[in-house]
């Protein structure tokens, strides 16, 4: 919504885990059309069904507590399809926000995605792959420069180069920018 063209957003949390348990062979979900009435999404076993909710008007923490499973879900501002609304995701904690993605359920009558698998059994290769990822990549430029200041040095770059986003990324740049860069962090950080 905020875009009118694309969104990648992205949620940690314990949901995508249990969400890829319930999947079974499949490898995701596309929803398509919209419910006439809210409904909840159901995934278990491989299958997917839908289903009739009264949460309706819950905000994601009640939200999440009335539906058994894990649960991704909109508030009241998915529900009147903000078009910044996130969907929420274990008790809250997580969100997948930029551009709306929560109004885009809002639109469908979608209240939840509700996964009730447990997450699925990673090989025990792929633990020591991480590890070995997960050192060379803070020995590396990116890992000792995200280690140092994270994205907000990116703030400076976009700026000096144009390209910082503003207004749901439909203009660039603001003045004041200088004000939330890598050396104001720096001057009013109080530690990591």
């Amino acid at each position: 919504p905020l875009t009118g063209t694309f969104l990648d957003s992205y949620s940690g949390g314990t949901f995508p885990e249990r969400l890829a348990g319930s999947l079974g062979e499949h490898l995701g979900i596309v929803v398509t059309g919209a419910a006439p009435d809210p409904v909840a999404l159901v995934v278990e076993g491989g299958d997917a069904r839908v289903e009739p909710t009264d949460a309706w008007g819950a905000d994601a923490v009640e939200t999440d507590e009335a539906l058994d499973g894990a649960v991704a879900c909109i508030g009241p501002a998915g529900e009147r399809q903000v078009a910044y609304a996130t969907i929420a995701s274990d008790r809250a904690d997580h969100h997948a926000g930029r551009g709306g993605a929560g109004a885009v359920m809002g639109s469908k009558h979608l209240k939840a995605v509700v996964a009730r698998g447990e997450p699925v059994d990673s090989p025990p290769e792929l633990a020591a792959l991480r590890e070995r990822t997960e050192a060379a990549y803070a020995e590396g430029d990116t890992g000792r420069w995200q280690a140092a200041s994270e994205t907000v040095e990116t703030v400076d770059f976009a700026a000096e180069t144009g390209v910082l986003p503003s207004r749901g990324w439909r203009e660039r740049g603001f003045d004041g920018a200088e004000s939330i860069g890598i050396d104001a962090v720096r001057e009013r950080a109080s530690g990591r």
